[in-house]
């Protein structure tokens, strides 16, 4: 589970062509799921077996990603035992059908470091004659109750879904317990979910008391439209339905009858999983009480010993069979110098312990904001987290320090948007804790850019600019730090929007390691023919550096879906250009001084002509939050407004 690039396995299948529903006031799609079904079977607290079928009618070759399969698998927690496919004309004649060796068997690759026995089979299949269908079936058995599956009756948003079905049966000595997620429809947004649902999703959920003590749940749906593709949409507004299921009895890796009512409880079961496992020698414990014994502080000391782990380990995804949750000892993290994210914060933990300072391990979603998984506080669930981070109080301040500790050069204390702003489980003796790690706002995301610039006589420009970023305004920039400069030059020609063709003639960055770090960069360039001529006249765009680029074919007018602007979304960019003219030119025409403020955010831009030099400032800033979707018409004129202000040009005049 912890393994930190975990790829998403989706398993896209397509069945028999049959007769569609399509009720949706929405645009012919490239291809429908005409049914998904998923049952669990739970034998004991550590076996249960999920058979999954599904069917994709494909209508266009813009439809045929649905049928790229993949299925995963590992040698201990998680096999194969069944897995075929077939693809069917439209008129249902059996083109081909597959069985399980003939899929492709491959093992998993993060493109980084990584020791595990996952592996995953895969297929694509397609046909040139449209409209065709394409059918998987697939049944796996796992061996821990640890994890249950959530199902997701929509497998992709812009596919929709005419039927699906969802049947969990267990032992009445294994309870169970469920969380409904049912999000309202945009276009019934007038009418009560209840309502909703029934007239669009006919929806309905069954319980029933089987023979031999057990218990069935079943959950159906039809008629789900597809889903339009939208900036901002937070993980609670991706899925329209989901349910998720949880065990509250399981087993795990020699673990028996584990019992889980609480976050509390599942934080216990954790602590006993990795208990012992702090064990590094007595001349490594001796070695940082001794580079630790001259620091003046607290954080001096934490700040030291997280440098002295980042110096002597690397990162390696271990997914190795009971792996995938336990850590491994920290002694062995000593000798080997490697570790996933479980034991490099283990290992850090265990130093800090030496000296006295107490620091707990913590679970959590590691990944975007926006893919971050709701955490129920009544419906304790591992699966919300795939991640470990360590959790330092400090003792003398009101005060916590999260520690991530798979990076080499991450500044101790600060957590970047992989982890920053979302819901944890401290995991302590007395058991789990909900906390929140530290969210970034406005007035720590800083951009600050100065530049001095020469306007030539042929229209090119030579710039020198400084530019300041903070928090998570080094988005990018912090990965440059220990690169070469051919290295930092090519991700910048990559990322800088300047237009035209430049040159970079020199790049320089330095990192400040505070608590809030910051990246100073130091940039000369050479743009040719950045201002425009034409007779005696010159015309120039002052936004040199800053593009707005969200007014494209995927951000328009007509919004759906409420939307949300995370820590990343919340900052402040200025940009402070100094322009130096050729000989002779004086202004012809300015553009007028522009501010706009809203809810969202401010835009602010002026030009000032004194002595020969324009001095062109523009800020921007925007503020995080929630926001409903008839708000949406706002932030659209917003950006387009934005984006028009920033292409104006000045025109100067050669008066010799």
């Amino acid at each position: 589970m912890f393994t930190l690039f975990l790829k998403k396995t989706k398993l896209c299948i397509l069945f028999t062509l049959g007769i569609l529903h399509l009720n949706y006031a929405q645009k012919q799609p490239d291809a429908v799921l005409q049914s998904y079904d998923q049952e669990i079977q739970i034998i004991n607290e550590l076996q249960f077996t999920k058979k999954e079928k599904w069917v994709y009618i494909v209508l266009n070759p813009k439809g045929k990603y649905v049928g790229d399969f993949e299925a995963g698998y590992d040698k201990t927690f998680m096999q194969i035992v069944q897995l075929s496919a077939q693809i069917q004309d439209a008129q249902g004649n059996l083109i081909k059908s597959y069985k399980k060796d003939d899929f492709g068997d491959v093992a998993y690759q993060t493109g980084g470091a990584f020791v595990g026995d996952y592996r995953y089979k895969y297929i694509s299949l397609q046909h040139t004659q449209y409209p065709y269908t394409i059918t998987f079936e697939l049944t796996r058995n796992y061996s821990t109750l640890l994890y249950l599956p959530t199902w997701y009756p929509q497998i992709y948003r812009d596919v929709p879904t005419e039927s699906s079905s969802f049947i969990v049966q267990t032992p009445n000595t294994i309870p169970i317990e469920y969380n409904e997620i049912i999000r309202q429809l945009p276009n019934a947004q007038q009418e009560s979910a209840t309502e909703s649902k029934e007239r669009i999703f006919q929806w309905k959920k069954t319980e029933e008391v089987l023979p031999n003590n057990l218990q069935r749940y079943v959950w159906q749906v039809n008629h789900i439209p597809a889903q339009k593709d939208e900036y901002w949409i937070p993980s609670n507004q991706r899925d329209y339905i989901r349910v998720q299921v949880r065990s509250r009895i399981f087993g795990y890796g020699g673990f028996q009858n584990v019992k889980v009512e609480n976050w509390q409880d599942l934080g216990s079961f954790f602590y006993q999983l990795n208990e012992g496992r702090q064990d590094i020698s007595l001349d490594l414990q001796n070695h940082v009480r001794s580079i630790t014994a001259n620091a003046n502080t607290e954080i001096d000391k934490i700040k030291t010993v997280y440098e002295y782990m980042q110096s002597r380990t690397r990162y390696v995804g271990i997914q190795l069979g009971i792996g995938g949750y336990q850590t491994m000892p920290a002694s062995e993290v000593e000798q080997k110098g490697y570790g996933d994210c479980k034991a490099l914060t283990n290992y850090t933990q265990t130093l800090l312990k030496a000296i006295g300072i107490n620091a707990y391990y913590t679970l959590v979603y590691g990944g975007d904001n926006y893919d971050v998984p709701n955490m129920k506080y009544d419906f304790p669930n591992n699966a919300v987290f795939n991640h470990v981070i360590l959790c330092v109080p400090l003792q003398n301040q009101k005060d916590t320090l999260w520690l991530e500790c798979t990076s080499q050069n991450e500044t101790c204390g600060y957590l970047s948007d992989f982890t920053n702003d979302r819901n944890v489980l401290i995991i302590t003796p007395q058991g789990g804790k909900i906390a929140k790690t530290k969210s970034y706002d406005q007035k720590q995301n800083i951009r600050t850019r100065k530049a001095d610039i020469q306007i030539e006589a042929d229209g090119s420009i030579q710039a020198q600019i400084k530019g300041y970023y903070q928090a998570l305004q080094q988005y990018g920039r912090e990965n440059l730090i220990d690169k070469t400069p051919d290295e930092q030059k090519k991700w910048l020609y990559e990322n800088l929007d300047i237009g035209n063709a430049f040159t970079i003639n020199e790049v320089k960055l330095v990192k400040n390691k505070n608590i809030i770090p910051s990246i100073e960069e130091l940039l000369q360039i050479k743009v040719s023919k950045y201002a425009s001529i034409s007779g005696n006249r010159l015309f120039l765009v002052p936004n040199l550096l800053s593009k707005i680029k969200s007014i494209n074919s995927s951000m328009d007018l007509e919004r759906v879906n409420d939307f949300y602007f995370d820590d990343s979304n919340d900052y402040i960019k200025t940009d402070t250009l100094f322009y130096t003219l050729p000989p002779n030119y004086q202004i012809e025409y300015k553009p007028e001084d522009v501010k706009i403020e809203n809810e969202f955010g401010k835009y602010y831009r002026k030009i000032e002509f004194n002595n020969n030099q324009i001095v062109y400032i523009r800020q921007l800033s925007f503020n995080k939050g929630y926001y409903s979707q008839d708000k949406y018409k706002i932030l659209y004129e917003m950006f387009k407004n934005i984006e028009k202000f920033d292409k104006e040009k000045i025109v100067f005049i050669n008066k010799p």
